[in-house]
């Protein structure tokens, strides 16, 4: 590490930058330089200034299946652009398109317009975390309705609303790491709230297939997800530690051991195995907390050197 004395000029304070680091980037007194905070506190200069601005864009897709258009929207969607467009030759597809619109949550933000697909976003997206937290409320919301096993209309709802939840997370996510803007959220955090969501995600796609549930099964991972779910609340004030973290585990094992308890089906299983995936994301991400702290010794050195 590289000390240097901070100096004061009038009110302002001020280090110089290494020469090595000028030299390595070029910096020249008509150069800038991007400024940030990161979430621990840390002042960050970066040689490369990224403006935040979304992009808009423009693509043409004469020869493609219906599968792989889906897959090129959704790529567009996930990406922080302001606008984008698809010109499609094949009218049938577009067709084929508009008849899966409903099953699709990416297609919900589209339009199709003559031979174009066009989507204009309206969202300002900052906070993946905040995402995480109202997904986990609906799939609280969907299980509790597979439990008293009625209203599959608003279950299909629910399903929708968690696909969509996790589209937002993927798009939020790529945006918060395209730009270099401060924010509360670290990229490890990042990743691992990716992984989460995923997971959970493939945990209700195979309990709202599944012909038959087994209900203590069903009550042991709704206390699952509101332990997840006050890990997430009290994420800024409490940051997730190992103890709390093999805790979750655990509840993750006993819904292992109830997945095989009749009535079962392979998508119970899968639902459970998920869930096992979700309890070993948690415990990898206290595990980085706690390497990523700190220690004693050092905050002591920091607190007399101030």
């Amino acid at each position: 590490m590289d000390i240097r004395n901070v100096q004061k000029t009038g009110n302002m304070y001020y280090v110089y930058l290494p020469t090595s680091w000028v030299k390595k980037f070029n910096i020249s007194s008509h150069s800038k330089v991007a400024v940030s905070l990161d979430p621990k506190g840390s002042l960050i200069i970066s040689s490369k200034l990224r403006e935040s601005e979304e992009k808009q864009l423009h693509l043409k897709a004469d020869s493609l299946t219906k599968d792989t258009l889906i897959k090129l929207i959704v790529a567009c969607y996930l990406n922080p652009v302001s606008s984008f467009k698809i010109e499609v030759a094949n009218k049938n597809l577009l067709k084929e398109l508009l008849s899966d619109r409903g099953n699709i949550g990416a297609l919900e933000f589209v339009n199709v317009e003559n031979d174009e697909i066009v989507f204009e976003s309206t969202l300002a997206l900052k906070n993946p975390f905040s995402l995480f937290k109202t997904m986990l409320s609906k799939v609280k919301g969907i299980i509790q309705l597979l439990e008293e096993g009625q209203n599959r209309q608003l279950i299909d709802v629910y399903e929708r609303e968690i696909d969509r939840c996790k589209l937002l997370i993927d798009k939020s996510m790529i945006s918060a790491l395209t730009f270099t803007e401060s924010g509360t959220l670290k990229t490890i955090d990042l990743f691992y709230v990716s992984q989460a969501s995923r997971d959970i995600e493939r945990m209700v796609d195979n309990l709202v297939n599944s012909e038959t549930l087994n209900k203590k099964f069903l009550q042991a991972v709704i206390v699952f997800i509101d332990e997840i779910k006050a890990i997430v609340e009290e994420y800024d004030t409490r940051q997730l530690e190992p103890k709390r973290a093999i805790a979750l585990t655990e509840k993750a094992l006993v819904i292992k051991e109830l997945k095989r308890h009749p009535p079962t089906t392979y998508q119970q299983m899968r639902a459970g195995s998920y869930i096992r995936k979700v309890a070993e994301t948690f415990l990898d991400w206290a595990v980085t907390n706690e390497i990523s702290k700190e220690k004693p010794e050092r905050q002591q050195q920091n607190k007399h050197t101030k």
